[in-house]
C-alpha cells in the first residue's frame, strides 16, 4: 500500500474538522490551493494502490512478487525525498505543502505508467510507455500539465485504414473540488504525421456524465478500421476513429 506524504497527513490533522469539509475554491487562498491538491493526491494515492495490486496479482511467481514490493518501497521512499526537497524551497511558509503535494501528484502518475510497463500491445511491440512518449512530443501544451494518462487507453491500431499501426491515448484531467472542469482528452497520431490529432471532450454537460472507467477498441464491421471507444459507465460511450485518405481527421461518434 502506498504511504501517504507525511506533509500531507500532519497538515490535515491540524485543521478543524468543519474546515476540511467546507467548500474550496482551488484556485483561491493558499489554505484552499493546499487542501485542493491534497485530496487530488488521495484520489490518485487510491487509484496507484488499486493498479499496484493489480501489477502484484498479476505478477509471474513469488520472485517476481518480492522484486516489484521492493521496487515499490524504494520508489516510495525516493518519491517521499525528492518533495521533500521540492518543498523546502518554501521551507517555513505555506506554498510548502503544496510544492511537496504537487511534486508527488507528478510522480504519482508517472509511476501509475511504469507499473504498466507489462501491458504491451504487441502487433507493433512498443510499450504503452514508449507510445505515450510518442504522442506527447508534439502534443498541444493543454495535454501536457495536470492530465493522468490512463494506461488501458494507451493503444495502437490501424485507425485509418491504410495497412499500419497509428497510435491512440486518452487522458483525464480531473474535476475540481467542487465537481466542475474535468475533461477527457484524446490523442491520435495517425503513422506519418508529425503531431497527433486532439479532441478535448467535457465531463458534463454535453459531453461524459462522469470520468470514464473503461478504453475499448472496436470493430464496428467486424473488422477493418476500428473505434476508440470511451465509457463512463453512465451514459452512452463516445466512440472515435481516423477518416481515411492522405490527412485524416477526427471522427467522433456518440450513440
Amino acid at each position: 500500500m502506498l504511504r501517504p506524504m507525511g506533509v500531507f497527513v500532519a497538515m490535515l490533522m491540524m485543521l478543524p474538522l468543519e474546515a476540511v469539509a467546507e467548500t474550496l475554491n482551488c484556485a483561491g487562498s493558499q489554505y484552499e490551493m493546499n487542501q485542493c491538491a491534497a485530496k487530488t493526491l488521495q484520489a490518485e494515492d487510491a487509484e496507484f494502490n488499486t493498479r499496484y495490486q493489480a501489477a502484484i496479482s498479476g505478477a509471474e511467481d513469488a520472485t517476481a512478487k518480492d522484486l516489484l514490493r521492493n521496487a515499490q518501497r524504494a520508489w516510495l521512499a525516493y518519491r517521499d525525498a525528492a518533495c521533500a526537497w521540492e518543498g523546502d524551497a518554501a521551507r517555513g511558509g505555506t506554498l510548502r505543502p503544496l510544492l511537496e503535494i504537487s511534486c508527488a501528484e507528478q510522480m504519482t502518475r508517472q509511476r501509475l505508467l511504469e507499473l504498466n510497463h507489462g501491458m504491451e500491445r504487441r502487433e507493433p511491440g512498443l510499450s504503452s510507455g514508449v507510445m505515450l512518449a510518442r504522442l506527447r512530443e508534439h502534443a498541444p501544451e493543454a495535454v501536457l500539465t495536470g492530465v493522468y494518462w490512463l494506461p488501458e487507453g494507451v493503444l495502437a491500431a490501424d485507425f485509418n485504414g491504410d495497412g499500419a499501426h497509428d497510435l491512440a491515448a486518452v487522458g483525464l484531467r480531473p474535476a475540481d473540488i467542487a465537481g466542475t472542469g474535468g475533461v477527457v482528452h484524446v490523442l491520435m497520431l495517425p503513422v506519418g504525421a508529425v503531431a497527433p490529432l486532439h479532441a478535448a471532450i467535457a465531463i458534463g454537460g454535453a459531453g461524459f456524465c462522469a470520468a470514464p472507467v473503461a478504453v475499448r477498441l472496436e470493430y464496428p464491421n467486424g473488422a477493418g478500421q476500428p473505434l476508440l471507444a470511451i465509457d463512463d459507465g453512465a451514459c452512452d460511450a463516445f466512440r472515435i476513429g481516423l477518416t481515411r485518405g492522405s490527412a485524416p481527421q477526427l471522427r467522433i461518434l456518440r450513440n
